[in-house]
């Protein structure tokens, strides 16, 4: 029996992808631990995992999560999804069973793809929500049986086993069983009907996620803008890119699962280890990475260093061509005068407008200013003549200090550059004479003895201005972070507002 093609239009997602692998077939897609797939092999995984789903009772316009790191699984998940007409709702790994279990019922999914290891958070969760089918995966099941083999051999494959039944089954499997099925009905979808591609969800600094919709142009205009940003180097489907950045999040998506769209070559590793990250540039001539600070850091620490050739800038870059960005006093949302900070606000035709379920957020981050919707971006940037941007800190951890505004961000960059730090976090102390004043808590490496408060601030002030120097310094042995790692300034400050309380 024929396949029923889905609607050709090129405004979506799959429509595209498909265009690229029927023109890159024999192409390097993706390479997952050293493997290599081809376009091709990428694109019969994607057609029969959408076969899967649809017979597992999976519609168009219902939602699957996905809760697995980085692999090809992954990228066979979304395409296979998006190309049975659903929604995909990628999620970090690292999320317990509530998390999990709030994000399932906060956006109606209706199954997920997990990872073996995670298996125990989503049964955990299971029951309180409308999720009906569950796929399990091991991070080495599309590997060849070599490398798995080798993986057992080495215990580097966990050998757990899960009860697979009616409602649970596992990945591996379902195309194995599905192989022949590729040639089967697929349905119809119109994509003027569930204009969706996926739901992101961010962490923020709110109490739980928000759901971010993520239609196919917006996503298809941002994707394309970053995959040309390098054509005057090499040609899009040249661009071997390290893909260091998470799936489930945007910046990973747009700057390296993009590149599938245009005949690239998408590298992916299951976690950030820079041994094989600096081998994977090595060996496969990468020529584009996409990474979060944390990772500059990282390298620049790296022993290894030397062998590569990192010169960064200080700018953050330009804006690309489709958005419209401003400079405003965070207060008076009024333009800032030129190469002053202010926070950075953006507006294109193509745009996300609101969070899913979340009123108030939603009013909180998008204002109305000259008949347009502007996104606040919470962050502190300044903009000289050519048009470069620079970071300065994040509105929330600006400290205003004798009539200055003092960025948090800076005073811990000058502390953690000291050879005894190995974590810093700044926030304001309210002082009815100064406004705020500036208090340091430290975290010192653990071999460490000896240093002192006053030794830290006699080393800000090597770099840093009177009025930027921190009144106090406070030491321990674990700085707060959000389950993605991000510094969660907004507990310090909870605790020294119970401390002023009494």
């Amino acid at each position: 029996m024929k396949e029923q093609h889905t609607n050709s239009s090129p405004d979506r997602i799959i429509d595209l992808f498909m265009k690229t692998a029927g023109r890159r077939a024999d192409a390097t897609a993706v390479i997952y631990l050293g493997t290599r797939y081809s376009y091709r092999r990428l694109e019969e995984m994607t057609r029969i995992f959408a076969a899967a789903l649809n017979d597992l009772g999976i519609r168009p316009g219902q939602k699957v999560m996905l809760y697995i790191p980085n692999s090809i699984q992954w990228v066979v998940a979304w395409l296979g999804i998006q190309r049975m007409g659903g929604v995909c709702v990628p999620i970090t790994p690292i999320y317990p069973a509530h998390d999990v279990q709030y994000i399932a019922n906060d956006c109606e999914a209706v199954a997920i793809l997990c990872a073996d290891t995670n298996f125990g958070y989503v049964k955990k969760a299971w029951p309180a929500t409308g999720i009906r089918k569950v796929i399990v995966t091991r991070m080495a099941d599309l590997l060849p049986a070599w490398k798995r083999w080798f993986g057992y051999l080495f215990d580097v494959i966990p050998k757990g086993k899960i009860v697979l039944d009616e409602n649970t089954h596992g990945l591996r499997q379902l195309l194995h069983r599905y192989r022949h099925a590729v040639d089967a009905i697929l349905p119809a979808v119109d994509p003027c009907l569930e204009p969706t591609a996926e739901i992101l969800y961010t962490g923020g600094t709110t109490k739980y996620p928000k759901g971010v919709p993520i239609n196919h142009d917006l996503f298809l205009i941002s994707a394309d803008e970053q995959i040309r940003m390098s054509e005057s180097l090499f040609p899009a489907e040249e661009n071997v890119i390290l893909g260091n950045a998470p799936l489930f999040h945007i910046l990973g998506q747009t700057t390296g699962l993009a590149t599938l769209l245009a005949g690239g070559t998408l590298i992916l590793l299951p976690r950030i280890n820079m041994d094989a990250a600096l081998d994977a540039i090595q060996r496969f001539k990468v020529k584009s990475m996409i990474g979060v600070p944390m990772l500059y850091r990282m390298i620049l620490e790296h022993v290894r260093l030397a062998q590569y050739d990192d010169n960064p800038t200080r700018s953050a870059g330009r804006a690309v061509a489709s958005k419209k960005v401003k400079i405003v006093d965070p207060a008076t949302l009024k333009p800032v005068e030129p190469g002053q900070p202010g926070e950075l606000i953006v507006h294109s035709a193509h745009m996300v407008t609101s969070y899913l379920n979340k009123p108030e957020e939603t009013a909180e981050a998008f204002i109305e200013l000259e008949g347009l919707t502007w996104y606040r971006t919470a962050d502190v940037m300044s903009m000289d003549e050519a048009g470069n941007f620079y970071f300065v800190d994040r509105t929330v951890d600006t400290i205003k200090h004798k009539g200055y505004r003092v960025s948090a961000s800076e005073i811990e960059a000058v502390l953690q550059e000291h050879p005894a730090v190995i974590g810093a976090c700044v926030i304001g102390i309210p002082d009815k004479m100064v406004g705020e004043r500036i208090k340091a808590y430290v975290v010192l490496k653990e071999d460490i003895k000896g240093i002192t408060g006053y030794d830290l601030i006699k080393w800000c002030r090597q770099t840093l201005v009177s009025y930027k120097i921190p009144q106090y310094i406070e030491f321990r042995d674990m700085l707060p972070k959000s389950k993605v790692g991000k510094m969660l300034r907004r507990e310090i400050r909870d605790e020294e507002g119970r401390r002023a309380d009494g």
